[in-house]
């Protein structure tokens, strides 16, 4: 039977054992469960991202898996979970465990985790956890601090505003230069103009600039043109939206701020009772995992709901934000996978990124919803929000049928009817060819 005396002993650190005795709340917690003989116990553990952490442990040999990217064993989430175990099992459904879990145990060698080794010195103590003692408020502390922080958000909006102007100068002179040879410029151009917006605070916005030569070259050189006026519009109108930024909406200026780069709060929105809430079956439609020039490996994890009218959401984006560095990640919601969650989505003009609140085990991999709005009805929804949201960028178009078909050298989707049809990115005509002609009962793209 685990104890905590042998968590202790399985602790890299004392620091490791005071990072796991802050999450010991249930809320932190989406999944806790173990299997009916106690051979296995696993959970999800939300991490600062939207995507929670997936591990698990042996409570015979203490051996144990977390896909977060700490580089101690065990992790602080392995070592909150064992904690759990001992001091609230009733916390812990009874289930059979989840696919991911099933993979680990088929892998994995018994007896392989860490042996206990009696320690010459003292080790890591759970008893020198200090309780936190709560500080006594300041009211003018609070005021004092209140100040810096309007200071600091005042300057932050002036450097961004000089760093717009710059970049309204910075299209004009492209334009004026003629966008015919855009193409070949674009990369150190853009290089350039990117680290200016840096400089200026604007990050988010940086790193769309700094993926735009990549987007550019990976279409079809005759697409090439309308996609450049396209987005260096989109740019443009980001710019003049922030000059005239009183003026718009709280949903929209919210959008407007997280696209040139105010990082949004996770615990904010939790806490926010009047942010949109999605509850529901939600399917993982895909999973795209892009590294960034800032050497961040952005995972975009797409949902769309099973039910859409049960929900009141039909899709939902899932974004993180992790370092190059720590290497592959994997994909903790793989694509195909179907679960019960809670979402919480950010404000905005046309609600897509989200958060997990809570979830449940996940089920047998789904499909895509059947039976749902056509191709046509799908773009149609698309246009409405890009109209709500004019800088909106990828989506998630979701349609009950369709099929594919062959259009001038090129594959593309195409609805029922044959009226509408969208193509096909070119790294997936390969997969899609064996799919020529047939009828499918469902759809899902960006």
């Amino acid at each position: 039977m685990l104890s905590l005396t042998q968590i202790e002993a399985l602790a890299p650190d004392q620091s490791a054992l005071v990072a796991a005795s802050k999450l010991l709340k249930p809320g932190g917690w989406p999944l806790l469960a173990r299997d009916a003989g106690g051979t296995v116990v696993w959970g999800e553990a939300q991490g600062s991202g939207s995507a929670p952490y997936r591990l698990m442990f042996d409570p015979a040999d203490r051996g144990h898996k977390c896909s977060c990217p700490s580089r101690k064993f065990p992790c602080k989430h392995v070592l909150a979970l064992m904690w759990q175990y001992v001091e609230h099992p009733d916390r812990f459904t009874v289930g059979e465990p989840a696919s991911w879990v099933a993979e680990w145990l088929s892998r994995r060698r018994p007896g392989a985790g860490r042996p206990l080794v009696a320690k010459n010195e003292p080790g890591a103590s759970i008893s020198a956890i200090a309780p936190a003692e709560a500080e006594a408020e300041d009211p003018e502390a609070e005021a004092r601090a209140a100040e810096r922080r309007a200071r600091v958000e005042a300057a932050r909006e002036v450097s961004v505003g000089a760093g717009l102007e710059a970049l309204d100068v910075w299209i004009g002179d492209h334009l004026n230069a003629g966008l015919a040879g855009f193409p070949q410029r674009a990369q150190g151009a853009c290089r350039a103009a990117a680290q200016r917006l840096v400089d200026a605070k604007a990050g988010a916005l940086a790193a769309r600039l700094d993926a735009l030569p990549s987007s550019l070259l990976g279409r079809p050189e005759p697409l090439r043109p309308d996609f450049v006026i396209g987005e260096l519009g989109r740019l443009h109108l980001i710019s003049a939206a922030w000059r005239r930024r009183e003026a718009l909406g709280p949903p929209l200026r919210e959008d407007l701020r997280r696209t040139i780069g105010w990082a949004p709060r996770r615990e904010e929105l939790l806490n926010d009772p009047t942010a949109p809430r999605g509850s529901g079956e939600w399917i993982v439609a895909g999973v795209r995992s892009v590294i960034q020039p800032d050497r961040l490996r952005r995972i975009e994890t797409w949902l769309a709901a099973a039910e859409a009218e049960a929900s009141g959401f039909a899709r939902a984006l899932l974004l993180d934000f992790v370092p190059v560095q720590t290497g592959a990640t994997g994909d903790a919601l793989p694509a195909g996978e179907r679960f019960p969650a809670e979402l919480i989505f950010y404000p905005s003009a046309a609600p897509l990124r989200a958060i997990i609140a809570a979830r449940g085990a996940a089920s047998a991999l789904g499909v895509a919803p059947s039976g749902g709005a056509s191709l046509d009805e799908a773009f149609a929804a698309h246009q409405t929000r890009l109209a709500a949201l004019p800088w909106l960028g990828d989506d998630l178009l979701v349609a009950g049928g369709g099929r594919i078909v062959e259009a001038g050298g090129s594959l593309r989707v195409a609805d029922a009817a044959g009226e509408l049809s969208l193509p096909l990115a070119s790294e997936q005509a390969r997969a899609a060819a064996p799919l020529l002609g047939l009828e499918l009962s469902s759809l899902a793209g960006i």
